[in-house]
């Protein structure tokens, strides 16, 4: 499998004009198969394909981890980009999103194309290999309301229980390579859900974590204690995973918390990396 990063918050790669933003974009590669996971929160993500010299209409499709501006803002500029493209995601991705009482839902524009979306319940299997799984919403409001994340249902703001929210699963040789773009359940919680579907070992976790926040004072902090670092770091070990590769919403003091207890298996993500896992 290779995986290149298309757009994230960072760019250490030495390539003149790559942009980076607040979001994130993967392409991957994996059996003659190539998907885009995610757009991150504009249109730059293309530019910076054609930098890297990948053709994004070769791409089978876009998959849409979740609803949040910056995974969904560069849909409009694919569907310019790719006059072919199609869209899969969660129907929720078209409800409105919070953090606190600030907008961060999907542009509406993404959904003027319509019949170019490709909406997936439950878990769906892409390609033999690919598999989408959907978060079973009925234990996860509590996260939303502890990280201050609403959905707006029937006039009012209740916290998200990431129903918009998929993880994708890749069979590959060495074991299952799992995506989550901003894992906002919680790693526990997705690796149990995968668990629940697969015996194969995980190999490799790709994405963010979501631990990035901040303090009063407006410096990076991270948002989970040391015991639950200590826990996350405890379900790698125990599934045995061989490669983290994390950025976006994981934040530096976040990534280097994990990297002190889990060492050189942690990898950051950057803008322009390409790894094969």
């Amino acid at each position: 499998m290779k995986v290149t990063v298309l757009i994230e918050n960072t760019c250490e790669t030495p390539l003149e004009g790559l942009q980076k933003e607040h979001g994130l974009s993967l392409w991957i590669e994996q059996a003659g198969t190539k998907l885009i996971l995610d757009t991150g929160s504009s249109g730059a993500f293309v530019e910076n394909a054609r930098l890297l010299g990948i053709d994004l209409t070769e791409a089978e499709c876009v998959l849409i981890s979740h609803a949040h501006y910056d995974h969904t803002g560069g849909i409009g500029a694919y569907f310019k980009e790719c006059p072919e493209g199609k869209v899969v995601a969660r129907k929720e991705i078209q409800d409105l999103f919070y953090s606190g009482d600030r907008f961060i839902g999907a542009p509406t524009m993404a959904f003027m194309n319509s019949s170019r979306f490709f909406y997936v319940e439950k878990t769906v299997k892409l390609q033999e290999i690919f598999f989408l799984i959907s978060h079973k919403p009925d234990h996860l409001a509590h996260i939303g309301e502890r990280n201050h994340l609403y959905k707006m249902q029937e006039g009012s703001l209740v916290p998200d229980d990431f129903l918009h929210e998929i993880t994708v699963a890749v069979k590959t040789e060495k074991g299952l390579v799992i995506f989550s773009s901003c894992c906002h359940s919680g790693l526990k919680n997705t690796l149990q859900e995968v668990r629940q579907i697969f015996t194969r070992p995980i190999y490799a976790f790709v994405g963010g974590l979501h631990l990035k926040g901040k303090d009063e004072q407006g410096r990076e902090i991270c948002t989970y204690s040391d015991p639950e670092l200590d826990e996350m770091a405890a379900a790698i070990r125990r599934e045995k995973i061989q490669k983290v590769y994390i950025g976006h919403c994981t934040g530096a003091v976040g990534f280097a918390k994990l990297k002190e207890r889990l060492g050189d298996i942690v990898e950051p993500l950057t803008t322009g990396l390409t790894f094969e896992l």
